[in-house]
């Protein structure tokens, strides 16, 4: 660095690059263990949820013929909520009898799923992927719950929480064997693998959508109209505030600050040529996410909106 800074003819190696990929790889082990646990975890209190559910009471003194009756344990109502929600949302069961800790857990669990399978896959090291991510859950589920204030959201956390952790799921799947440096190694060298991923994460996401629909129409007694109107206003927020965030900053600003977090793209042709140039990608991206946000949001509001006026008539 010393003898050949600042020349142009034989300028000095750069190694940025080359750290940024060293770090990332050496807690590729710790996020890849750190996957294993939190796969595992998941799994567990699936498979407690999804136990009949008088597997799942203890029993307390009463003045029954035995001297004891059942009584849901402490949490196991989350756990059932969250299991029926991911198989089979339009059925989920209804808060009667429903502890403290089960209001919290049937969004807690969600909540750390998605947070914490996020952050290994970004080695903790990310967090302009995280805002991104995180915010767009964050402003859909805040969004679909207003859509329903005054009224329970315990059948809303239980669906769409369940149909989250099942795409929760699908990514610590492919996390667990080697961590995010041999998830993205596979996905940029092994084509078939990739395809296969893409079509079962995608299709895990899209559940999620279904799921926020059959629970606003079986739980919310919503007609279509009104389910579509508020599922596409959910769906509009996170593309119209993080698409304007990224607005404002700027498409190639944003995109630099990720990559060199991610250290997904090559360093040095990135920043040379600029990643919109190197990658072909429009710098109105952003601007098209908004536009598409606004149109959802007001073919949402038009739906909602006569949806409410048709209950009112009824």
């Amino acid at each position: 660095m010393a003898a050949y800074s600042g020349d142009i003819d034989l300028p000095a190696y750069q190694f940025t690059a080359a750290d940024i990929g060293l770090e990332r790889a050496d807690r590729d082990e710790p996020m890849a263990w750190l996957s294993r646990g939190l796969l595992v975890l998941l799994v567990v209190l699936l498979l407690l949820g999804s136990r009949p559910g008088q597997r799942l009471l203890r029993a307390t003194p009463s003045s029954d013929d035995d001297g004891r009756r059942r009584r849901p344990v402490p949490g196991s109502l989350a756990l059932r909520a969250l299991w029926v929600g991911l198989t089979r949302p339009w059925k989920v069961p209804s808060s009667e009898g429903a502890t403290r800790l089960d209001r919290v857990l049937v969004w807690l669990i969600p909540v750390l799923a998605i947070v914490l399978s996020r952050s290994v896959y970004t080695w903790f090291a990310a967090p302009a992927h995280l805002v991104l991510v995180l915010g767009a859950w964050a402003l859909f589920l805040i969004v679909l719950r207003l859509s329903v204030r005054g009224r329970d959201g315990w059948m809303l956390w239980a669906g769409v929480g369940g149909a989250a952790v099942l795409r929760t799921l699908v990514l610590l799947v492919a996390l667990a064997p080697r961590g995010p440096g041999g998830y993205w190694f596979s996905f940029w060298t092994r084509p078939e693998s990739r395809t296969l991923y893409v079509v079962v994460a995608f299709a895990a996401f899209a559940w999620v959508l279904v799921a926020a629909w059959l629970v606003l129409r079986s739980h919310y007694g919503m007609t279509r109209r009104g389910a579509w109107g508020r599922l596409l206003l959910a769906c509009a927020a996170p593309l119209v505030v993080l698409g304007g965030l990224v607005t404002v900053i700027g498409l190639e600003t944003a995109l630099t600050a990720w990559n060199d977090q991610m250290a997904l793209l090559p360093w040095g042709l990135s920043r040379i040529l600029g990643i919109t140039t190197y990658l072909g990608i429009p710098t109105e991206l952003p601007v098209y996410a908004v536009a598409l946000g606004v149109v959802l949001a007001a073919v949402g509001a038009v739906l909602y909106a006569t949806s409410r006026r048709r209950d009112a008539l009824a």
